[in-house]
């Protein structure tokens, strides 16, 4: 719309005969909208599936990040124990190399 960034967007599901629950998911600029649509004679505690939707939503994002965090501590640990073993090896392989040099005639 001449230029104007989406910020929000909550997707509806037509139910159908016979159809009690739809549930939709909209992805854009890194977030996700939700669109619950319910026969309420069907479903009358819809808000309580979509309270659990989110608390669940939230336990995941809580565990990635925990996950992230771990990962990086694993990662900057192996990043400084890297250049001691990457220079053990290295003077291994020139001292392999040497030895290699003294035995050729």
């Amino acid at each position: 719309m001449l230029g104007a960034r989406m910020l929000e967007a909550y997707p509806l599901v037509p139910l159908f005969t016979g159809q009690a629950l739809g549930i939709a998911l909209f992805s854009n600029a890194g977030k996700l909208f939700w669109g619950f649509n319910a026969d309420w004679d069907a479903l009358p505690d819809l808000h309580e599936l979509v309270g659990a939707v989110g608390a669940s939503l939230a336990e995941l994002q809580r565990v990635q990040a925990k996950s992230r965090r771990a990962a990086a501590i694993e990662k900057a640990g192996r990043a400084r124990r890297a250049p001691s073993s990457v220079g053990t090896v290295a003077g291994r392989l020139g001292l392999a190399r040497a030895n290699r040099m003294k035995k050729v005639p």
